[in-house]
């Protein structure tokens, strides 16, 4: 059986970079992406961190800038990806 990590439905951007992600299986917390410089692809966070859309489990800003939630999924319960399949 091959386990998937549960979809991402909802997401809160805050003023501090940060993601507050609630997941349809319950799990939900806050992800900080402070430290990513915002230039390059992440530029457009600079002035519109708020303005996502969700589908699937990519957030996307644009064209250029997508995250996939699956690893900020990981990160919430505390395992690796490998950890995650097995159990």
């Amino acid at each position: 059986m091959i386990k998937t990590i549960p979809d991402l439905k909802k997401a809160e951007a805050k003023e501090d970079f940060s993601l507050h992600l609630v997941f349809a299986d319950g799990v939900e917390g806050n992800i900080d992406l402070s430290n990513i410089e915002r230039k390059g692809l992440f530029k457009v966070w600079e002035n519109h961190f708020n303005q996502f859309k969700i589908e699937g489990n990519i957030l996307s800003w644009d064209e250029n800038c997508e995250i996939d939630a699956d690893a900020f999924y990981l990160k919430l319960i505390n395992k690796d990806f490998f950890e995650y399949a097995r159990n």
